[in-house]
């Protein structure tokens, strides 16, 4: 996020060739990334984990954590937030 911000912020000022360096630079770093899981995908690991544990709509926590370690996402907490989502509106109904 800060990269792309950097980005926006170069390509404001008339800096195309900074911007262009972050470009690369992002492109460089995403090749070693894991790639974001699809919804479905998110989706699917929720409800087996919400099976595993358990859970219910005063305690889905546990379900989450699950979620977020096996996802291999790149960011641990952007996991656990799209997976506390998915667990909710699953146990919401």
């Amino acid at each position: 996020k800060q990269r792309q911000d950097s980005i926006a912020s170069f390509e404001k000022g008339g800096r195309a060739e900074l911007a262009e360096k972050e470009k690369a630079e992002i492109d460089v770093l995403n090749q070693y990334l894991p790639q974001a899981m699809s919804a479905e995908e998110l989706q699917k690991m929720v409800a087996e984990a919400i099976a595993e544990v358990g859970a219910t709509s005063r305690a889905h926590g546990r379900g989450d954590e699950n979620v977020a370690g096996e996802s291999g996402g790149a960011s641990r907490r952007e996991d656990i937030k799209r997976g506390s989502a998915a667990a909710a509106g699953r146990l919401r109904g």
